[in-house]
């Protein structure tokens, strides 16, 4: 066997055969070294990258199907429908036991007119035929008859509105102001009339120069009974339905 050729250190002049020994027992350390460093690097780097990017996509995929998941089983729930709001007159009535049913909605503004002065009551007169019968009623916002009765008076004016200008509904809050205990000081209207209970009804006719009849009542039928009986014309048929 042919001896291994001794090789020449850094310092040493190399000849050409000197030189080949020793690029011969250098090139296996660097050729172990780079694939050492080259395999760490890829166990470390880029080997586990497309690993990772894998299990990215598997993630969203997951989390796709849950959210769509999610929508059906919402779709799949019934709705519940939504309750009507109760305008806020209504339901303060409705707290006092007045309940409210399809013929108890609230009237035309120029139904039941409301005055607040003598002058805005003689004005409701002086525009009256001489035959037409006004009626007053006189409340007070927190009377619980007043409120009963309310709905009923309403009812009335709906029904006598093919005869508006021979029966003529107004209504008057005998208080000025109330004071958180409900009391107050009287109109001049309710001073004039000698108003004490309320609801007080009032019948007036000759373009209010003649009062025909008043009284407090919280009873619906003695009222279309006066009306009845004042009134220049008969009104078919009264409102059904309880005050």
């Amino acid at each position: 066997m042919r001896a291994a050729l001794p090789c020449a250190g850094p310092s040493e002049s190399l000849k050409p055969r000197e030189v080949a020994c020793q690029a011969a027992h250098a090139r296996p350390q660097r050729c172990r070294t780079t694939a050492s460093s080259g395999g760490s690097s890829s166990s470390g780097g880029g080997g586990g990258a497309p690993a990772l990017r894998r299990r990215d996509v598997r993630a969203r995929g997951l989390l796709d199907l849950y959210r769509q998941q999610q929508q059906q089983q919402q779709q799949k729930q019934p709705q519940k429908p939504k309750e009507p709001e109760v305008p806020v007159v209504e339901s303060l009535l409705m707290e006092e036991g007045v309940h409210f049913t399809e013929d108890d909605t609230p009237c035309p503004t120029d139904c039941v007119i409301e005055v607040f002065t003598e002058a805005e009551l003689e004005g409701v007169f002086s525009s009256a035929l001489p035959d037409a019968l006004v009626v007053v009623d006189f409340f007070k916002t927190d009377c619980p008859a007043c409120k009963v009765m309310a709905p009923g008076f309403h009812r009335m004016c709906r029904s006598a509105s093919e005869h508006a200008q021979h029966i003529i509904f107004v209504k008057h809050n005998i208080y000025e102001y109330e004071d958180d205990d409900g009391d107050g000081e009287l109109t001049p209207l309710a001073r004039r009339f000698k108003i004490k209970t309320v609801p007080q009804f009032a019948f007036f006719k000759s373009n209010g120069a003649e009062l025909v009849e008043s009284f407090a009542t919280r009873d619906k039928t003695r009222l279309t009974e006066a009306v009845d009986k004042h009134a220049p014309v008969a009104v078919g048929r009264w409102d059904d339905g309880d005050a």
